[in-house]
């Protein structure tokens, strides 16, 4: 009788841990599930351009992933990781985000593939690279040919401004809501121009930096298995890029890899400090999209792009002999003959001078021979 009598006792203190198990795993459980809910995003920003006087930011929100760091030093393994999922994460579809530029902001919602666009219309001014010098201005911003993709981060907007970049930041509008987590994300724009000026637009991969994309199997290798401080750029190719960016130029780089390669490319310019220049790449998706594998059209529009935001600037190109560089430049030579001042291409196939596709086109091998001052293109 007594042992029964105190199992009772016994069951219901049992009885009563067991719910008290129970009740700290739902509350375990349900805590992870409302983290999960909301989902952690990184928001792309595309260095961009200003056309006369409208301003269009673009970017894009995708899914934050652990693989991609955002640091330049990953090993093989990580790097590798971090590839597969640059083209694996999903993007986030009508995200609203505000757009903060030249003191005005804007919320915008993104389209069904996480684009977003923000227009912004900014008064006429005369452009801060065509400003005379005074005496009394003092030497403490560096000139523009030596702002770099690292240096200008480090600037106070005031003399950003002074030299035609424009800050862009762009976040999350109303994240709690959205149940949606994500950094401010810092970027920039060219002022735009009718003035009278010199543009630059050089091509990347095997043009800059080596590549290998007319040797797909070695490119494929270089991509998946090197980080952006592993990355060769060639010898005085930024130097020479400099010394064409001195006076009243814009610099407009054109890549032909997809913009899901975007914080790779901004990483190795922020590692080697690339001059300040717009950046344009490819997009599989959306609005814009092109095909993976054929250049020529997308090189081409987005050139015919640059120029019309820079009417009566005249243009430098710079290419390569890989690919098909030297055949888009001159198609648009023969469109925009008064404005396309010179055409450079980087001989990384041992091609011959004589070729017919080289004729008219200054064609190097070693970015020494663009460095003295008899090169740079006279107006």
């Amino acid at each position: 009788m007594t042992s029964s009598h105190t199992g009772k006792p016994m069951d219901i203190l049992r009885l009563s841990h067991t719910l008290t198990w129970f009740g700290l795993c739902f509350a375990f459980f349900a805590n992870t599930s409302a983290q999960a809910r909301t989902k952690k995003v990184d928001i792309h920003v595309y260095p961009g351009y200003c056309a006369g006087t409208r301003c269009v930011i673009k970017g894009r929100i995708v899914r934050k992933s652990r693989f991609i760091k955002g640091t330049a030093k990953q090993g093989r393994l990580g790097s590798m990781m971090a590839m597969i999922r640059r083209f694996t994460r999903k993007y986030i579809p009508y995200a609203s985000v505000r757009v903060s530029f030249q003191n005005k902001q804007k919320v915008v919602l993104a389209d069904k593939k996480g684009y977003f666009y923000a227009t912004f219309v900014q008064p006429t001014q005369l452009p801060p690279s065509s400003r005379p010098a005074t005496r009394t201005s003092q030497p403490t911003t560096p000139s523009k040919h030596t702002l770099g993709y690292r240096t200008y981060q480090m600037m106070p907007d005031k003399a950003l401004k002074k030299w035609g970049v424009l800050p862009v930041v762009a976040e999350l509008a109303w994240p709690k809501k959205q149940k949606l987590q994500g950094t401010p994300t810092h970027a920039f724009m060219l002022q735009g121009s009718d003035l009278p000026g010199i543009s630059i637009i050089s091509d990347i991969d095997d043009t800059l930096i080596e590549t290998f994309v007319y040797k797909k199997s070695k490119m494929l290798r270089k991509l998946l298995l090197s980080n952006p401080s592993q990355v060769r750029i060639f010898p005085h190719a930024l130097d020479a890029l400099r010394q064409l960016h001195k006076g009243p130029t814009t610099l407009h780089y054109l890549s032909g890899s997809p913009v899901q390669l975007l914080d790779r490319m901004l990483a190795i310019f922020q590692h080697h400090n690339f001059p300040v220049g717009s950046l344009n790449m490819k997009r599989l998706s959306g609005q814009e999209k092109y095909s993976l594998l054929h250049q020529t059209k997308y090189k081409a529009d987005a050139i015919r792009e640059i120029f019309k935001a820079y009417p009566k600037h005249r243009f430098v190109l710079v290419g390569d002999s890989g690919e098909k560089d030297p055949e888009i430049y001159a198609a648009i030579r023969r469109l925009y003959p008064k404005q396309v001042l010179a055409i450079y291409i980087h001989n990384v196939t041992k091609a011959n001078a004589t070729q017919k596709r080289f004729r008219g086109i200054r064609l190097f091998t070693h970015y020494k021979e663009l460095l003295s001052p008899s090169s740079k293109p006279s107006q």
